[in-house]
């Protein structure tokens, strides 16, 4: 069989969880067997562009400019993305999508040639900006583009939901593909946590963490609000935030607000996401919506306990060491049941989490044979 000829698509490249999911996969597939390009409307960070050439891949960006309305940008992308298909350089388009809207490229993707359309849900709501409209173009986009897809696949029972019409579920069409990660390089190493915690200058606080994009999903206002209550009954505390994002300097405004300047860390990205993770006490993930976090499956897999909002899926507890909380909970409430984290023993979990399927060179082999049966039907 020839060298299959993969494209990635997301709408906006940044450094977040499907960049994460797709890379994870990059790394993972046989090369000898498939060539990957990663294709984005929008590109707003260069923090994989040298390992993605490294593995013999191309980052194609297809708007060049920005546009101020959301009718003019759709069209531009649209244009581009067609004249690519009909180029007709590949045999398999994966999409990693947010909201159905995606799903028109589909349909041009078929209508040139590619054989294999996938579509990948790995979210369960939209931002707030302009939702009445968006919600509106997402529910009609999955009714009226849904079947050019030969595969559906979701990273959980939520994303599936949101992104596929009930029928096919129920007919059992949606393929379950787990967020798995590299599990050795996650499991746990106490002297490593130790190193990074002088390092940080935080040996001996009670570190409270969070990884994730500055963006209105992530809650970063809620978070604020329990690390100050948290920190009101034990000021030996930190918050360590990693990641960038679009209201970054809103955040910072919030906590110089709150008097918090000096216990707060922005660390900023980081590819040293494990370390990172072994040097937090309690990882805090309250966000309005996910579709199942790649960063929370991270974050057991370094054995760090782990505080979730109920709006999480629940396939995203994967060990013991999982606490959910709602958000109409108080940040009293939070802070108090945070700090029981200080309690907890930190044990390795990559045995439970090989068992749970997590292992991503096992996924990435699965959907390498799920691409190959497709192309051969």
């Amino acid at each position: 069989m020839a060298k299959i000829k993969l494209l990635f698509y997301t709408e906006l490249w940044a450094n977040a969880g499907i960049e994460s999911v797709i890379m994870s996969l990059f790394r993972n597939f046989d090369l000898n067997k498939i060539s990957v390009d990663i294709m984005a409307s929008q590109d707003i960070s260069s923090f994989y562009d040298e390992e993605i050439k490294k593995l013999g891949g191309r980052k194609i960006i297809t708007l060049k400019k920005t546009y101020n309305s959301s009718l003019q940008r759709m069209i531009a992308n649209r244009s581009a993305f067609k004249k690519i298909m009909q180029k007709g350089n590949y045999d398999i388009i994966h999409f990693h999508m947010c909201n159905a809207a995606s799903m028109i490229y589909g349909k041009i993707a078929k209508n040139n040639g590619v054989k294999v359309v996938i579509y990948h849900s790995h979210n369960t709501n939209l931002s707030t900006n302009h939702r009445l409209m968006k919600t509106a173009v997402h529910n009609y986009c999955k009714w009226k583009y849904e079947k050019y897809a030969n595969i559906l696949f979701s990273c959980s029972d939520l994303a599936s939901e949101w992104m596929f019409n009930k029928k096919t579920i129920e007919k059992n069409r949606v393929i379950l593909i787990k967020n798995a990660i590299d599990l050795d390089k996650f499991n746990f190493k106490e002297d490593i946590r130790t190193f990074y915690r002088k390092h940080l200058n935080i040996d001996g606080k009670f570190v409270v963490g969070h990884i994730g994009r500055f963006a209105v999903a992530k809650n970063h206002p809620f978070l604020l609000e329990i690390f100050s209550a948290l920190h009101k009954i034990n000021p030996e505390s930190v918050l360590l935030l990693i990641g960038e994002g679009e209201d970054e300097e809103k955040i910072r405004e919030q906590v110089a607000f709150l008097g918090l300047t000096n216990d707060v860390i922005f660390y900023g990205p980081t590819k040293e996401i494990p370390q990172m993770l072994w040097s937090m006490d309690a990882f805090v993930l309250p966000s309005f919506f996910e579709g199942n976090p790649v960063v929370g499956i991270e974050a057991q897999a370094a054995s760090t306990p782990c505080f979730f909002a109920d709006t999480i899926t629940r396939m995203c507890k994967l060990t013991d060491i999982v606490t959910y909380l709602s958000l109409k909970d108080s940040p009293e409430k939070w802070g108090e049941v945070i700090l029981k984290a200080s309690s907890i023993k930190r044990v390795s979990t990559k045995e439970q989490m090989e068992k749970e399927g997590y292992n991503i060179k096992s996924v990435a082999k699965i959907i390498q044979h799920i691409y190959i049966n497709a192309l051969e039907a």
